[in-house]
């Protein structure tokens, strides 16, 4: 995993950009498809919840947009109800 590299998103698709909730270690996502980078980058995270913004470069490639600490995070394209239930599993 690249850490630090920065890459041109002339023509960023708003619609790609996509958060990630992580609880316990696992991954969880507004429509229960989550990518296997998500999952990996969650690995390496020691923290018991955070979040992870995920979007396409211009080539399509899903990267790494931030790693939140979950106290400044809005809820994005999550139903309120969904995430409702991911905090009822702490």
């Amino acid at each position: 995993m690249r850490l630090r590299h920065f890459e041109h998103f002339e023509h960023f698709d708003e619609q790609s950009e996509r958060r990630y909730f992580v609880l316990k270690g696992k991954v969880y996502s507004s429509d229960n498809l989550i990518p296997t980078l998500a999952t990996e980058i969650a690995k390496g995270i020691g923290s018991p919840f955070f979040t992870i913004d995920m979007a396409n470069n211009d080539a399509g490639e899903l990267r790494l947009i931030e790693i939140g600490d979950r106290q400044v995070s809005d809820i994005k394209e999550w139903p309120a109800q969904r995430l409702v239930q991911i905090l009822n599993l702490l």
